[in-house]
């Protein structure tokens, strides 16, 4: 996972460390708080990070203890989670609302008995939570959560078919019924009264000066095995998502990765079509590749249409694949009908976008025990 999970239950004012464990997935190094009703277990590699590790503090005989993942800018401040929860103290929320950078943070207020879930404003930063058995579960990421429910999430079927169908964009509304993502710029506040979402007042992000340089371009020589590519993507994301520009992406940073590079600033032709994607995909699939990617815009296109014709071809051969599986699941959310029109749709781009998230849902199904409601 490399982040955070925790839990904060009421009912019976005590967190199971072993249930944090299972979420969690250890790397081989990690750091964890449990307290009465709240705990908290953070991961990482084996040079692992004191800005990832939770910080509790004593304060007027309450506990307060907070973790948080950051962008490279937060990243370079030292003793992040100390910070965060001096700088409360001393502040309130209000010190929150001055971060200025990409962030994603749990904080646990042991004095009035709150859990303050918050993301800024830029959004790339995965943060989500659920309730199960009474207790209120929260990971920065989606894994962990699904974990917890035994691999058994239910699924918006309707939600499901707009996603695949639809345009480029970040996780959709009301996907999984029981998981529920922190969007970006609100915060959730958790108590014994339930879970409120209130909006997070702007900071100045300084990693908008990033937008100004000028970034590598991945080139599309830069091959990589397409079903590797959405098996890749599916498991980075946890959920399907893809689109005709993400292999000659993720090729790039395993090449950057091979060079031994901690970050790199990329073309990215998906700025232009939705910026909350893109800064979603930049995160997903650098954290990956464990790179810190920075997308900026893109002057030209970087795919031919030989390219694009030839990844067509290739997702065409694999998706016939899945649909030749009379128990296929898509065979249950489409109608021969839509693959026909699918494939006479004229705009080759969005057609391998759909024909690649229709692969990769037969692969999550496949792969996780996926209840559609």
């Amino acid at each position: 996972m490399i982040g955070f999970c925790g839990a904060l239950d009421f009912e019976r004012g005590a967190v199971s460390f072993s249930m944090l464990k299972k979420m969690c997935g250890l790397h081989g190094a990690g750091c964890a708080f449990v307290g009465r009703e709240y705990g908290i277990l953070c991961d990482g590699e084996r040079n692992f990070s004191g800005d990832v590790m939770p910080f509790t503090a004593r304060y007027n005989k309450s506990l307060y203890t907070a973790a948080i993942i950051a962008d490279a800018h937060g990243r370079g401040k030292t003793g992040l989670s100390q910070s965060l929860v001096e700088g409360y103290l001393e502040e309130g929320e209000e010190y929150i609302h001055r971060l200025e950078f990409s962030y994603a943070l749990a904080l646990y207020d042991g004095r009035c008995g709150e859990l303050l879930l918050a993301k800024g404003h830029r959004g790339d930063k995965p943060l989500f939570y659920t309730v199960w058995d009474k207790t209120v579960y929260f990971a920065s990421a989606i894994r962990p959560l699904m974990r917890l429910w035994g691999g058994c999430v239910r699924v918006s079927k309707k939600v499901l078919i707009a996603h695949i169908d639809g345009d480029c964009g970040s996780l959709p509304d009301g996907l999984f019924c029981d998981i529920k993502p922190v969007r970006a710029g609100h915060s959730i506040i958790c108590s014994r009264f339930g879970q409120s979402d209130v909006a997070t007042l702007p900071g100045v992000y300084t990693h908008d000066v990033m937008m100004s340089q000028a970034g590598e371009i991945p080139s599309a020589n830069c091959k990589k095995d397409i079903r590797r590519a959405l098996t890749d993507a599916l498991f980075a994301f946890d959920y399907p998502q893809f689109d005709c520009y993400m292999p000659s992406f993720m090729a790039h940073l395993e090449n950057a990765k091979a060079r031994r590079l901690r970050s790199v600033c990329l073309q990215d032709a998906t700025l232009g079509l939705d910026e909350e994607y893109a800064a979603e995909r930049a995160e997903r699939l650098g954290k990956a590749a464990e790179i810190s990617v920075s997308p900026v815009a893109t002057g030209s296109d970087p795919l031919s249409t030989r390219v694009l014709k030839a990844m067509d071809k290739e997702l065409d051969r694999i998706l016939s694949e899945y649909r030749s599986d009379p128990t296929s699941i898509l065979n249950d959310l489409f109608g021969q009908e839509y693959f026909d029109e699918l494939n006479e749709q004229k705009g080759l781009r969005s057609r391998i976008r759909k024909k690649g998230m229709l692969c990769q849902t037969a692969m999550w199904f496949d792969s996780f025990n996926i209840v559609l409601v």
